[in-house]
C-alpha cells in the first residue's frame, strides 16, 4: 500500500479514499477516474535457461484427450487457426483468430450450437481475437469493432461494452472478479506507450492501471516488440508477458511488483537476431506461452521449416526478404513445444509440429495444447492433448 500512495497523486486518492474502503491495492486502483501507472520494483528471482541441460532426445509424450469438429454443418471447423477454451460447465468454447462465431461442444467432442455471428450489431463480430469465460459469462474481445461482448451461459447476449482503444490482436488474462488484463495496447498516449500490460474491467471506458515495465520509457526495437505475448495461465495474482522474437519473459503481480524474469540462449529461439534479419530463413517467433500450477514454463516457439530452403526468395529494398511465389505456412514454418521445469531447474522435453497452429489453453487446471489436424475423411478437426 505505501508504494501505490507514492505513486498516486495524494488529492486524486482522497478522492478515492472517499468513495470506496478497499484495501487490496489493485482493486484499490480500479476506483480510480484516470489510469495512472503503477510503481514497480526490479525483479527478485532471474532464471537462466542457458544454465538448465538441454535434452535433445527428451520428447515430450502427449496425448489426445477429444477431438473436436464435424464433417459437415455448422460444427465444422473451418481455420486452421482455431483456438479453444473450455469450462467445466460449458464444455469447449472453439473460436477462430479473426473469426466471427463462437462454436461450442460437450466434453465428449459433440457440437452443441453457434454463439454470435458476423456483423456490427448486439451479439455480432467483426473479428474475434480472444474468448475467455469470466464467472459464468461468455466474455470476447472483438478488436475490429473493439468492444466485449459478453454473453450468459447459456451462449445467449446480455451486453457489448465499446472500448476505444485498438488491442491489437492480442489476448486478455482473466485476473479476478470483473478484472482482466491486456496486452499490445496500440496508442501514442506517452505514459502509457512504455507499459505491456493493461488492467481493465469490463465496466471500464479505458484501463485504470498500466504495468509490466520497470521503466515508461520501455519502446520495444526487435521485431514484434510492440506486441507483448500474454501468458496462457500463471499463479493466482500474477501474470506474464513475454518478448515474441527473443527468449525473454516477466511475471508481475497486479499489483505492479516485477517477481520473475526468465532469459536464456536456446538454440531454436536464439538471444540474437542480427544475423538472421541478413537471411530469408524465417525468423523465430513466439506465440504462446504460460507457467503452469507445477512452476513449469511451456513455450510454443515457431521455427523454420527444414524445407525452408527450397522456396524461393528475393531481397527487398532495405534488406527485408520476401518469398517468391506461393507457399504454405506450414512450408515455411514448424511449431515446437518445450517444457521447462523452473523449480527444478530441467529440461522435462519437446515436441515438433509440421504446422504453425498449435495452441495452449487451460484444460481443468493442468496446460493443453489444441491443433487442428484431418481425421480420416480429411475433415478438419481440433484436436486437444495434455501431458500424459
Amino acid at each position: 500500500m505505501n508504494e501505490l500512495l507514492e505513486a498516486v497523486n495524494k488529492n486524486l486518492f482522497v478522492r478515492v479514499m472517499a468513495g470506496c474502503r478497499m484495501v487490496w491495492s489493485s482493486l484499490l486502483l480500479l476506483w480510480l477516474p484516470i489510469a495512472v501507472p503503477l510503481p514497480t520494483l526490479a525483479a527478485q528471482i532471474v532464471i537462466d535457461l542457458s544454465e538448465i541441460d538441454q535434452c535433445d532426445t527428451c520428447r515430450l509424450p502427449l496425448e489426445k484427450v477429444v477431438s473436436l469438429g464435424e464433417a459437415v454443418g455448422p460444427g465444422m471447423i473451418e481455420e486452421e487457426w482455431t483456438r479453444a477454451v473450455w469450462d467445466d460447465k460449458m464444455g469447449y468454447l472453439t473460436f477462430a483468430f479473426s473469426g466471427t462465431t463462437i462454436k461450442r461442444f460437450d466434453e465428449d467432442g459433440r457440437f452443441l450450437d453457434l454463439i454470435g455471428r458476423a456483423g456490427e450489431g448486439p451479439g455480432e463480430f467483426g473479428a474475434i481475437s480472444d474468448v475467455q469465460v469470466v464467472r459464468t459469462d461468455i466474455v470476447a474481445l472483438d478488436y475490429r469493432n473493439r468492444s466485449w461482448s459478453v454473453f450468459d451461459g447459456s451462449g445467449a447476449f446480455i451486453r457489448r461494452h465499446r472500448y476505444p482503444y485498438a488491442l491489437g490482436h492480442g489476448r486478455f488474462h482473466v485476473s479476478g472478479y470483473d478484472t482482466l488484463v491486456v496486452a499490445s495496447l496500440q496508442t501514442r498516449t506517452p505514459d502509457i506507450v512504455g507499459y505491456p500490460l493493461h488492467l481493465t474491467t469490463l465496466a471500464s471506458d479505458e484501463p485504470v492501471v498500466h504495468f509490466g515495465a520497470d521503466s515508461p520509457t520501455y519502446v520495444p526495437d526487435e521485431p514484434y516488440g510492440g506486441l507483448p505475448v500474454l501468458s496462457t495461465m500463471s499463479r493466482s495474482g500474477t501474470v506474464w508477458w513475454g518478448k515474441p522474437t527473443l527468449p525473454h519473459w516477466e511475471e508481475w503481480s497486479l499489483d505492479g511488483r516485477h517477481l520473475r524474469t526468465v532469459v536464456g540462449d536456446l538454440s531454436w529461439f536464439p538471444g540474437q537476431l542480427a544475423d538472421l534479419r541478413r537471411s530469408p530463413r524465417p525468423i523465430p517467433r513466439m506465440g504462446y506461452f504460460g507457467v503452469d500450477a507445477q512452476d513449469r514454463l511451456w513455450i510454443i516457439v515457431e521455427v523454420a521449416d527444414p524445407g525452408w530452403r527450397e522456396i524461393e526468395f528475393v531481397q527487398m529494398e532495405g534488406g527485408y526478404w520476401e518469398q517468391v511465389g506461393d507457399a504454405r505456412p506450414d512450408e515455411l514454418r514448424d511449431a515446437r513445444l518445450d517444457v521447462f521445469d523452473l523449480k527444478t531447474r530441467e529440461h522435462v522435453g519437446h515436441f515438433t509440429w509440421d504446422s504453425v497452429y498449435p495452441a495452449l489453453m487451460v484444460l481443468r487446471g493442468d496446460m493443453a495444447v489444441s491443433l487442428v489436424e484431418y481425421g480420416v475423411g480429411q475433415e478438419p478437426q481440433l484436436s486437444i492433448y495434455r501431458l500424459r
